[in-house]
């Protein structure tokens, strides 16, 4: 029997897995390190760095398809394009792990990559926040807007092949302007992706740990009602030319499985606004790490079925 998951907070469709998979699919953050200071960031904090050698991080990936049924990754952070070798690690991620790579990035160096990776990239994700640069960097933090908007332009229209989700994180400081920003969209060759439809997630901003204190995060809240109700508005709005979903803080707690760049398996939790640590280090303890996955899933997504069989025989 099959199973449906939906992929993390890359957005990605729901994927089909066998019974007995822990993990189909992780979010991979590998370094903390962004050319961006966004407000609303709940990702890897700036200051952790990459720990692990590329082919620690390939060797655990291995293991995890070989024995845990791995079958994606979201490569985020973070700006993963930051990171040095990091053409080389998706390359080897996607033709000798075997994995389908999903990468998230703001796009600012994407330039310097596209060409190298593209061939190894199952989607990509590009964030927009405004359909202005001045809206835009009220919730990015520095100018993106051109470059990200000139990304999906190209995408769009050169490179309709490859599957393209762009994020909006919705907050008081953009939500009168998402319906413009599904226009902007609409302008960049985005809804013309007849084959292969873009999708654009809308995210209601989320606010964890320290950040519930935040002035700025208080000054951004926008009400779950208001948000279901926005992101319905955009679905009809659009239909029929862009795949419009939406994500809300209620559905945010135990969406994603994330690997910190220290190893530390973890995830985010709306019941009391904090991370969580998930399991023992992945790099130390895989089968710990596993354990306490599939433990988290019978606890949080209700996927008894699938977790009971690993716990009680072991698929290892």
């Amino acid at each position: 029997m099959k199973n449906a998951i939906e992929g993390s907070n890359s957005g990605t469709p729901a994927m089909e897995y066998q019974e007995g998979t822990i993990v189909p699919m992780v979010d991979l953050e590998i370094s903390g390190e962004c050319n961006l200071h966004c407000p609303t960031c709940w990702g890897t904090p700036p200051d952790m760095r990459q720990e692990h050698e590329f082919s620690d991080w390939l060797a655990m990936l291995g293991k995890l398809k070989a024995s845990y049924g791995l079958e994606s990754i979201a490569l985020t952070g973070g700006e993963p394009l930051m990171i040095p070798g990091i053409d080389g690690f998706i390359e080897e991620a996607h033709e000798e792990v075997g994995l389908n790579i999903n990468l998230l990035t703001n796009a600012v160096f994407l330039g310097e990559h596209f060409s190298t990776v593209k061939p190894h990239l199952s989607s990509l994700s590009i964030p927009l926040d405004g359909s202005t640069e001045e809206i835009n960097r009220k919730s990015r933090g520095r100018d993106h807007y051109q470059v990200a908007v000139d990304w999906i332009a190209r995408l769009s229209r050169e490179h309709p092949e490859l599957p393209l989700k762009v994020g909006t994180v919705v907050s008081a400081a953009n939500f009168s302007d998402i319906r413009d920003i599904g226009e902007v969209l609409l302008a960049q060759g985005f809804g013309d992706r007849v084959s292969n439809p873009g999708t654009w997630k809308l995210y209601q901003a989320t606010a964890f740990g320290a950040q519930q204190e935040s002035p700025i995060w208080r000054a951004r809240g926008v009400t779950g009602q208001d948000f279901d109700q926005l992101v319905q508005q955009a679905v009809d709005r659009f239909q029929g030319r862009i795949n419009v979903t939406g994500l809300s803080t209620s559905e945010v707690g135990g969406y994603c499985i994330i690997v910190r760049p220290n190893g530390n398996v973890v995830t985010n939790s709306l019941q009391d606004g904090r991370e969580h640590l998930l399991a023992t280090n992945i790099f130390e303890d895989t089968e710990g790490a596993m354990e306490s996955i599939a433990a988290y899933h019978v606890k949080t997504r209700g996927v008894q079925r699938m977790a009971t069989s690993y716990l009680s025989q072991g698929l290892h």
